[in-house]
This record gives C-alpha cells, sequence and structure tokens, in this order.
C-alpha cells in the first residue's frame, strides 16, 4: 500500500546524521522503504557538499530524489545566529554560503533541493526562515526548498489572549503568541502615559 502510494504522492523521512555515518547502501533500505524523496545524510562541519553526491548518485539510479540539509543553512542553526534575524548583512551571508554549496550540487538529476528547517518556534524565526525560503528561490529556482511548519506557536494557543487594563481606562488585548519572542530585549506589551499604571491583566479566549 505504501508503494502505491508514493507513486502518486512524494514520501520523505528526516535524517540528522552526519554523512560519515552511512554508506550509498542505505538509499537502497529507503527505496525499498517506499521513500522517494528523503532527506540524505546531513553535512556538518567539517564535511564537504562533495561528500553527498555518492548518495545523490545512488539515489538517481533508484529514481528517487533527495533532500539536502547543510549545518549553518537551517533553522535549528539559524536560531543561535541572532545576526540573522537583526542586521542586515546575515542574509547576505546566508546567500554566500548556500551559493557555495549550491554550486557544487546544481544540475543533479537527484537533486531535490535544500532544508531550510523543522517548526520554527516563534514569529521571530518564521520570517528568518522565510528570508531563508526566498534566498533559496532566488539562487535555486529550479528546486524546492523544504521546510516543516508546524501549525502553531509552541507553549500558546493562537486563540489564547491577555487582557490589559489600566487605572485612566485604557484596554488593551495582546495575543500570547506575541510574547513568545527572541529579542534581547524583549518587547513593549504596553506603554503607559504618564500618570497612569497597570491594575488588572486578564487570561482569556476572546470570547469569555
Amino acid at each position: 500500500r505504501i508503494i502505491i502510494m508514493a507513486q502518486k504522492f512524494p514520501f520523505t523521512m528526516w535524517v540528522y546524521n552526519p554523512v560519515s555515518d552511512f554508506t550509498t547502501d542505505e538509499i537502497d533500505l529507503w527505496h525499498d522503504c517506499g521513500f522517494t524523496h528523503p532527506m540524505a545524510p546531513r553535512i556538518f562541519k567539517g564535511s564537504s557538499p562533495e561528500e553527498v553526491i555518492p548518495f545523490l548518485d545512488a539515489a538517481e539510479k533508484r529514481g528517487m530524489k533527495l533532500i539536502v540539509g547543510v549545518q549553518g543553512l537551517n533553522i535549528p542553526d539559524l536560531e543561535s545566529l541572532p545576526n540573522f534575524i537583526l542586521t542586515t548583512d546575515g542574509p547576505e551571508a546566508y546567500e554566500k554560503r548556500f551559493r557555495e554549496v549550491y554550486e557544487v550540487l546544481k544540475g543533479h538529476p537527484a537533486l531535490y533541493g535544500f532544508y531550510v528547517g523543522d517548526e520554527p518556534g516563534n514569529r521571530e524565526i518564521m520570517e528568518a526562515s522565510e528570508r531563508c525560503l526566498r534566498i533559496q528561490k532566488k539562487v535555486a529556482p529550479e528546486l524546492t526548498p523544504f521546510m516543516n511548519i508546524s501549525g502553531h506557536t509552541p507553549g500558546f494557543s493562537e486563540e489564547e489572549y491577555l487582557v490589559m487594563v489600566t487605572r485612566n481606562g485604557t484596554v488593551k488585548r495582546l495575543a500570547l503568541s506575541a510574547l513568545n519572542t527572541n529579542r534581547r530585549g524583549g518587547i513593549r506589551a504596553l506603554t503607559l502615559d504618564e500618570g497612569d499604571e497597570l491594575i488588572t491583566v486578564l487570561k482569556t479566549t476572546g470570547e469569555d
């Protein structure tokens, strides 16, 4: 049944281990399990993009395509690189690194695209991942960038809010998800006028 579905839909799987952990015989196993677009073994620091080419060659023989993951070009790595999010030179450095890898692997028939990351943890990281996607499509429009997106910000429901009330009668509602941020200085949830003060904060679904 899996094989029949794989003829209609791409089947993928995550592979987080480095290239050095595998041989190309693994491609045969993945093929026999019904995977059509699995992730290639990861290219970590100290490895070169050339090391994944034998896996791409093996995938081509099996009629498969691979998603290539490179350290420094995906969301988990970017979360530890605030310069990418907070400065203008971050995207330029990302594009330079992506071009270096792309020039080595471009044109291979089994290259489906590059891995961007898993489930951005907040809106800030989501915005960074969108920049990654746009850069990849700019440099390699024929490929498909790959990212797994969760349906909500982890830890918060999009239907939950904080309602803040000040002594002078100001009422503000703020989504809890907006408070989940990696910004160094946090965010300003409420600006108080001189002489005013916050007297009540309530958690609500927006309906109660």
